[in-house]
């Protein structure tokens, strides 16, 4: 069985937040919305993990709320 699957990471619209994406287990990237599309080749009753991280650096003065 075929499908997909989607996720996004947050883009930081301001230069001093940082968004560093450390890894998206073999994830279509685009890189100007964040998202993430993964095509999956199943068999039924089977599961595969996708691992996706990522590191955010921001001054230490400033609240920070990730959506």
């Amino acid at each position: 069985m075929e499908g997909y699957s989607m996720d996004q990471y947050p883009i930081s619209k301001t230069s001093d937040i940082k968004v560093d994406l450390k890894e998206k287990t073999n994830a279509i990237l685009n890189k100007d919305t964040g998202s993430l599309v993964w095509t999956l080749k199943l068999e039924p009753q089977s599961a595969q993990k996708l691992l996706m991280e990522y590191e955010v650096k921001f001054p230490k003065d400033r609240r920070l709320i990730v959506d």
